[in-house]
């Protein structure tokens, strides 16, 4: 598997709702202790050897690793950028339904997850769900350039998604199907 810039890495590893914050934390704040990402957590203060079991478990998922050392203090940084990681996580997605990104729309769609609305602004921009369809093999097997297609139109509604996801009201399916059609 290729990211953005080329480079063959493995499928991104499903990574628990703490481990998330945690890449969160490194990607805003940059390399960081674990002290200072324990500091950083949301929520209740955790103690500081279940941060390090986290930070321990995401270094042998290769998403951190170790920066330098201070003393006895080991600084951890993302071993892979925010948008890096996002798009390998959609190519993954896009991958697990056949090289096509339109099933995934409708999905995000009939969830409330994404509104006809932001479908229409992305189709203004020149992302239409029907577009990333095209020129996809119909056999099963997945081109690199078609995946490259797809993923920044996805990765555009995705970023579009996380900055505005008010909780919609979820579409009727007219809705959804007059967004599917168009």
């Amino acid at each position: 598997m290729l990211d953005y810039k080329g480079i063959f890495r493995m499928p991104p590893q499903r990574l628990t709702p703490v481990e998330i914050q945690i890449m969160e934390i490194l990607w805003d704040r940059g390399a960081s202790s674990i002290r200072e990402i324990q500091e950083a957590l949301p929520g209740p203060k955790r103690p500081y050897t279940s941060v390090q079991n986290f930070v321990y478990r995401l270094e042998a998922k290769q998403a951190i690793s170790r920066a330098k050392k201070i003393s006895t203090a080991h600084i951890w940084e993302a071993s892979i950028g925010r948008e890096a990681w996002e798009r390998l996580l959609v190519e993954e997605l896009v991958r697990q339904f056949g090289g096509r990104s339109a099933p995934i729309l409708v999905h995000l769609m009939q969830l409330g997850k994404l509104t006809p609305g932001q479908m229409r602004e992305a189709e203004r921009e020149g992302s239409t769900p029907a577009a990333c369809d095209e020129g996809s093999p119909t056999d099963g097997s997945i081109y690199l350039a078609d995946i490259d297609r797809q993923l920044r139109k996805l990765t555009t509604l995705w970023r579009r998604w996380k900055t505005d996801h008010a909780d919609a009201a979820r579409p009727g399916m007219a809705e959804v199907a007059e967004a599917a059609d168009d």
